[in-house]
């Protein structure tokens, strides 16, 4: 679960929770609840009074107004009424048989060197990625420095098998609608391969570390691959809301390329004017 104002939601946004998920799949993460959380904060922040976007405006934001194969965006309220959604949820998946665990996603600005939550929303677990800011844990050099009240970083390790499994599932669910006869036993075996090596270059760049007082405990940390890291700021897209005018905003927008659907954002100003 990916909570935050999200105001509006950016690239950077959307990078941290792409590279996150596509970084989980050895851990059996098949879904993402985005949580957009509506607060007076805002009050405080750079033009934050520019824009006034409601949880659902926030939905359409994030998604295009289009259903996703794996991402939900979360518009019943702040973290009380998602603590009573996901309880909700846990006790009709448990009906089926199946057990849940909710994993927290952050970027660095929540999960640093010297500041993690203990519990954050009720998560025993995060996940932390930089493809949207730096990590203030990540030295001159590259390597990584401890969390506070946490182990060493280590890598993350796979069980080759059942990662191949799964590439075999993501080969055929990606190609259900074309024709196997056409594309051939070979054809079909080179996806599965690419997709595996893929996967496996991707978690060359993860590592998890335990917390000190209870090892059940972890944080993952995904480092963004090159040319994934999105410095874009909400900040700076309120900035140009505020300051420029309406009948040349989308332009501007597009041509700034931080914000997610800006037609879209666009048009939600439009009906505030």
């Amino acid at each position: 679960m990916y909570p935050g104002c999200f105001h509006p939601p950016h690239r950077g946004h959307q990078a941290v929770l792409n590279e996150a998920f596509a970084a989980t799949q050895d851990i059996d993460v098949i879904a993402a609840f985005v949580v957009p959380v509506v607060s007076g904060i805002l009050d405080d922040k750079t033009y934050g009074d520019q824009l006034s976007l409601t949880l659902a405006d926030k939905t359409r934001l994030w998604t295009g107004g289009e259903p996703h194969d794996w991402l939900w965006v979360f518009e019943g309220g702040g973290p009380d009424e998602w603590e009573c959604f996901r309880s909700q949820l846990a006790f009709l998946i448990a009906k089926d048989g199946f057990d849940v665990d909710f994993i927290y996603l952050a970027g660095p600005d929540h999960v640093g060197r010297n500041f993690i939550s203990n519990t954050a929303w009720n998560c025993d677990h995060s996940i932390v990625g930089d493809a949207g800011r730096d990590a203030d844990f990540i030295r001159g050099d590259g390597s990584l420095a401890r969390l506070k009240d946490c182990e060493r970083w280590e890598r993350v390790e796979l069980d080759g098998n059942a990662m191949f499994e799964k590439s075999k599932q993501a080969a055929e669910s990606f190609l259900e609608s074309l024709s196997f006869t056409i594309m051939g036993a070979t054809a079909f075996e080179g996806l599965c391969t690419e997709i595996y090596e893929e996967f496996r270059n991707r978690m060359k760049r993860v590592r998890v570390c335990r917390r000190r007082r209870d090892p059940r405990r972890w944080v993952r940390f995904v480092r963004c691959g090159d040319g994934v890291k999105l410095r874009y700021s909400s900040t700076e897209i309120r900035r140009i809301i505020a300051t420029c005018p309406l009948n040349k905003l989308l332009r501007r927008l597009r041509d700034q390329g931080a914000a997610l659907h800006p037609e879209l954002l666009v048009e939600i100003i439009k009906k505030q004017s």
